[in-house]
């Protein structure tokens, strides 16, 4: 039992870590985060939700520069 709780926390950990590396300020503009959800997401799935935030992210950050 011990060694599978310690996977699970693993799992949500890498899975919460891979979506928010490219922008760790996201974690504090995030209104709703179920790390349930992230727990059951696959890797994959993980993966190409960084990527959309990520480009959202870049879009962001180059609207504020045009504007300045």
């Amino acid at each position: 039992m011990k060694r599978r709780l310690t996977k699970h926390y693993l799992t949500m950990t890498e899975y919460t870590f891979d979506l928010f590396e490219p922008n760790p300020s996201q974690i504090l503009r995030t209104k709703y985060l179920n790390i349930q959800d992230i727990r059951k997401m696959k890797r994959q799935e993980i993966l190409v939700l960084r990527s959309y935030l990520n480009e959202d992210f870049a879009g962001a950050q180059n609207l504020g520069e045009e504007s300045c």
